[in-house]
């Protein structure tokens, strides 16, 4: 039996690869400290403070905007609009989320809420 696997993806698809990780940096980020236990890792996240903290809020908005992202690329390479628009528009959107994270932790609301 053969199969033949076709694992060809475009770059708007990777991307939102890409963006299944971004919550994994950020909570790493969150949980960086050498006093992080494994054993209670939610009420581990109530006592972050400063920089700390903000990456798992970070963390947080990430999740909150993967599922409308992904769905917007699907959906534009489903009714065939031009790929190389929808490959530049995910990059821009995955760029501008990670430019978001890095304001989020350093605390530069203002870049942070225009990079939203």
């Amino acid at each position: 039996m053969v199969f033949n696997f076709n694992l060809s993806m475009t770059i708007a698809e990777l991307c939102i690869v890409i963006m299944v990780f971004v919550p994994l940096l950020c909570t790493g980020l969150a949980k960086s400290s050498a006093s992080y236990s494994n054993r209670y890792p939610r009420l581990y996240r109530e006592t972050l403070v400063d920089w700390r903290q903000r990456a798992g809020w970070a963390e947080n908005n990430t999740y909150e905007n993967f599922a409308p992202f992904a769905v917007a690329v699907l959906l534009a390479e489903f009714h065939h609009v031009a790929q190389a628009q929808v490959d530049a528009l995910a990059m821009a959107f995955v760029a501008a989320r990670l430019l978001y994270v890095v304001a989020y932790v350093a605390d530069w609301p203002t870049v942070r809420f225009v990079l939203w």
